[in-house]
């Protein structure tokens, strides 16, 4: 029972007032007591979002609100604009975020896009509601890019491999390349690669470039001979048989479908 409920169920007795430094004491441990409760709300958020586990990155996330909502938690405004005091917070948590899955080694190339277009979509922001919603949004976000791009369970030759790879993906190069790259046998990279990530390097470096083709395909008018070669396959007939191999669609019947979806997803909005 704190000193309020004491007073409270004194009553009307007479009670001498308190002491200022008795005051300062009781303050400070509730100002402790709310900073401890915000802080470890926090830290659960983020320590969900670099483990990349967005079902509990969602729960953390509405007990983080929950935390904030209650009166004593809200910020004391800095401004005559609440909007804009919003969307600074929101830009500090995107910040946060960022720095949160960088501990589960994804790397700053990764998260770059990400990070820059949420922090667009914030300034961008309308409403308060607008904003909650990016911030659920970027919860999500930042869980795929763990789950697609960390590489905390490899080596450290084959975080450097997976990196050149992403690096130079347009350019023309090869298992002697990224083995030199870091002064290591090519034999003994090979090896280290297909164990940990269960594939040889090239079927890697193929299927890397197959995903860039899907997403240029959604977005690009470029010729099936333009396109492969802008990642990496020069050769168009070659590239267009391992993109059937690997997605199952010829590139000209994947760019069709792609581009016939997006009209449906703009009509309907």
């Amino acid at each position: 029972m704190n000193l309020e409920h004491i007073v409270q169920k004194l009553g009307g007795i007479n009670i001498p007032p308190l002491e200022p430094s008795l005051m300062e004491v009781l303050d400070f441990n509730r100002e402790m007591q709310l900073i401890d409760e915000r802080y470890r709300a926090e830290s659960v958020l983020l320590d969900a979002i670099a483990d990349g586990d967005e079902y509990a990155a969602i729960a953390a996330f509405y007990a983080y609100a929950l935390v904030m909502q209650k009166p004593l938690q809200k910020a004391t405004p800095t401004s005559a604009d609440p909007l804009r005091d919003y969307k600074n917070s929101v830009m500090i948590t995107n910040t946060l975020f960022r720095k949160a899955i960088e501990r589960n080694h994804v790397h700053p190339i990764y998260i770059h896009h990400s990070s820059s277009r949420l922090g667009v979509r914030i300034e961008q922001a309308q409403t308060e509601q607008e904003l909650n919603d990016l911030m659920l949004e970027m919860v999500k976000t930042y869980c795929k890019l763990v789950k697609e791009y960390s590489l905390a369970p490899y080596s450290a030759p084959v975080q450097k491999a997976i990196l050149y790879i992403d690096l130079n993906l347009c350019s023309p190069i090869s298992t002697r390349d990224i083995a030199a790259d870091q002064f290591i046998s090519p034999n003994y990279l090979s090896t280290r690669f297909k164990e940990e990530v269960g594939d040889s390097i090239s079927n890697y470096l193929l299927k890397r470039r197959i995903n860039m083709a899907c997403a240029l395909l959604k977005t690009s008018s470029l010729s099936i001979q333009d396109l492969a070669a802008k990642v990496g396959i020069p050769d168009a007939s070659y590239f267009s048989k391992q993109f059937k191999r690997i997605t199952g669609t010829p590139p000209v019947q994947y760019q069709k479908e792609a581009r016939r979806d997006s009209r449906s997803v703009s009509e309907d909005a």
